[in-house]
């Protein structure tokens, strides 16, 4: 019997279940369509995510973001992701602790390191340090607010940053990643 690929109509019972995650690129899409997509997606209990790349000729991730957040009651929305190791740790608490604080705790985090330079190892060494910065200067500077740590998502393109990264992340991003991998 040939095997059937997937996409085909016989697999789409396979995705009746499973919750779906949109990325939206600020360079294909107005932020009215955005926001257009948000509400959909919002309205449609199939999505459970939105992320927005964050990328230099596009829109900023955290405030694409928000405003899809603040259009929304339900669906998450976040960075997918964010190289963290470009931005001021206060400047990212105050933000996130922000985002955090107008949508009820629905932001998602989706980190990465960006190019990693001439030595892999310590550039995942210090986004995993920053990671665990972040999440502890949250809990501080915005204890009582109702404000907690958002959801911590780490780009993986290879296995020894998915080892280390799991340890200290809720989950993976493997976009670009093979089935195999």
């Amino acid at each position: 019997m040939a095997e059937i690929p997937f996409g085909t109509r016989k697999d789409w019972g396979l995705l009746l279940n499973q919750r779906l995650a949109l990325a939206l690129r600020s360079t294909l899409y107005r932020p009215e369509e955005i926001l257009t997509f948000s509400k959909l997606a919002d309205d449609s209990e199939q999505f459970s995510t939105i992320f927005f790349p964050d990328i230099w000729a596009g829109l900023d991730s955290i405030e694409l973001s928000t405003a899809a957040l603040s259009a929304t009651k339900r669906i998450k929305a976040g960075s997918g992701v964010l190289r963290v190791l470009e931005h001021d740790l206060n400047t990212i608490v105050r933000r996130l602790g922000t985002v955090q604080y107008l949508s009820k705790n629905r932001f998602v985090l989706g980190v990465g390191t960006g190019n990693p330079g001439p030595n892999p190892r310590d550039t995942i060494t210090r986004m995993l340090k920053m990671i665990d910065e972040v999440t502890t200067a949250l809990a501080k500077d915005f204890k009582g607010r109702g404000v907690s740590a958002p959801e911590v998502l780490v780009a993986a393109l290879r296995l020894g940053i998915a080892k280390r990264a799991i340890r200290r992340a809720n989950g993976l991003i493997l976009n670009f990643c093979s089935p195999e991998y």
